[in-house]
């Protein structure tokens, strides 16, 4: 049986970074809201990011500028869903030198007991994440999964998870049509596997991993030091703004929002 030990082993094709990798390399995770629906896991290079708004700090507006591979790692922003509190979806994603997956895993933790499922558009990279919690999910595995349509308004959650998905458009778009709100089994687990089976025999489930919510099975003993070096952090960019004179223009939490929008932009625009 998989313990919590084997979970750096989540993404072996991809080489994740663990906990104990990101805490040996320096890094730490900051989460900062926007609202009180939304928030941001973003996992940073601290020394690269202080450094980086001390050489900048003559443009009130640097934190456009101080993004760099090194200084921002990974983010994944979330919301929770307006429709089931035990749900919250990803808004946003990104990663660099194999921190992605860890993100997700820092934003399970933090959103624990709830269950995590993906945005409506992912990328090659974002999908096979998702792929590969589906792999590593059920009996013995790292991970719980739980059909989306399980949660408060399935047709949504179903449709939501369909929209556009970078491997596969096609074929979901498929299964997207034979769903019907005036059928309940037509938003069912066992609805989708059936239709797959049907139409699709060579496609497995693994394929489609954005259609489950996930959780971790257990978490890191380690991941709270990992936001413990976050707040250290914040308090450390907090008094370079105020050494700097830059308190009134900036503050650290919209330093880290944007680290967090520039590496998406750098990845994905």
């Amino acid at each position: 049986m998989f313990t919590v030990k084997l979970y750096p082993l989540l993404f072996t094709n991809e080489a994740a970074k663990s906990v104990s990798a990101a805490l040996g390399s320096g890094a730490a995770a900051v989460e900062v809201g926007r609202s009180q629906t939304d928030s941001r896991v973003v996992l940073v290079d601290t020394e690269v990011v202080l450094r980086l708004v001390r050489k900048q700090h003559a443009n009130t507006h640097l934190y456009t500028y101080i993004v760099d591979a090194d200084g921002v790692l990974a983010e994944v922003g979330y919301s929770k869903s307006r429709s089931d509190p035990n749900l919250v979806s990803v808004y946003s994603s990104a990663g660099i030198h194999k921190h992605g997956p860890l993100a997700y895993q820092l934003v399970m933790y933090s959103i624990s007991p709830s269950w995590l499922r993906s945005d409506s558009t992912l990328s090659e990279d974002s999908q096979a994440v998702w792929d590969m919690m589906y792999r590593m999910s059920g009996e013995g595995g790292v991970y719980e999964r739980k059909w989306v349509g399980e949660f408060g308004n399935p047709k949504y959650q179903i449709s939501n998870s369909t929209a556009n998905n970078s491997r596969t458009d096609e074929l979901i778009g498929e299964f997207g049509e034979m769903i019907d709100p005036k059928d309940p089994s037509t938003l069912t687990e066992e609805f989708f596997l059936d239709w797959l089976k049907d139409n699709r025999p060579n496609y497995s489930p693994e394929y489609f991993g954005q259609l489950w919510a996930y959780r971790m099975v257990a978490h890191d003993s380690k991941t709270e030091e990992l936001f413990d070096r976050g707040h250290e952090f914040l308090n450390k960019l907090n008094e370079l703004l105020n050494e700097l004179g830059l308190e009134d223009e900036l503050s650290n939490a919209e330093i880290v929002h944007g680290l967090a929008a520039e590496l998406f932009t750098q990845l994905y625009d």
